[in-house]
């Protein structure tokens, strides 16, 4: 498996959630509020966005950043 970057993996997240069958071809406007709004979600702390990019968590990258 090929190590995948933390913004590559928020891509992912935003592809699979937004951009994928999306109804909006015509209408750029409207796509690009969707994508706003989804990256809105994450303008706070997200734990769900730092464990789907995998900073937190038990994956790899998770505990080499926590290891002291």
């Amino acid at each position: 498996m090929q190590y995948e970057e933390p913004v590559e993996k928020l891509w992912r997240w935003l592809h699979e959630q937004v951009l994928t069958l999306h109804r909006l071809a015509d209408d750029w406007e409207a796509l690009r509020e969707r994508v706003n709004a989804f990256l809105s979600q994450f303008a706070e702390e997200s734990h769900a966005l730092l464990q789907y990019v995998g900073l937190t968590g038990e994956g790899k990258l998770a505990l080499a950043l926590n290891d002291p």
